[in-house]
């Protein structure tokens, strides 16, 4: 009688358990590598924007682009402009602006969408505009409440007061 040679029981738990200890090796190794590429890919957008705002300024006689601004926006009204919306036509895509390593957990989007109602604004100047009301909205409100109070009584024209809001007077 012919014996036909095969694994045992034990050799194959045996080789099982040394997979699963290289496997538990290897994993973190893996997810470290994953962490450095996004590094890098922050690194790269990092220097995308620079670039971005360092062209922005050579066109605007050496000025940087402010953080935030009351200007016109195409259809000529009011309407605040962020550092996003200024270096954005020097920019490729303005996915450089999230973090490769950012993991969604709330519609940030949708939220402030509710809060602004602006359903169709973009979503970085929705960030831009949330963030200047949570930091200036009191100094925003005094400067908007003095420019229309002249305004109003005919000693500033609509000109000299969205100056007085973009803080050059």
């Amino acid at each position: 009688m012919k014996r036909q040679s095969a694994f045992t029981l034990i050799e194959l738990l045996v080789v099982i358990a040394i997979i699963a200890i290289l496997a538990a090796i290897l994993f973190p190794v893996f997810a470290q590598a994953r962490e450095k590429a996004r590094q890098t890919q922050c690194t790269s957008n990092m220097k995308q924007i620079a670039t971005g705002v360092l062209m922005y300024a050579q066109d605007f006689d050496e000025r940087m682009p402010m953080s935030a601004y009351f200007g016109r926006d195409a259809s000529n009204q009011v309407a605040l402009i962020t550092v996003y919306d200024a270096i954005a036509p020097y920019l490729k895509n303005t996915d450089i602006f999230l973090c490769p390593s950012y993991r969604p957990g709330i519609d940030w989007q949708a939220r402030l969408a509710k809060v602004l109602d602006e359903p169709g604004a973009p979503f970085l100047h929705q960030v831009g505009w949330a963030l200047y009301q949570a930091l200036f909205r009191d100094e925003v409100n005094r400067l908007w409440t003095i420019a229309q109070a002249d305004l109003d009584a005919g000693r500033i024209s609509a000109d000299e007061a969205m100056r007085i809001l973009q803080g050059e007077v």
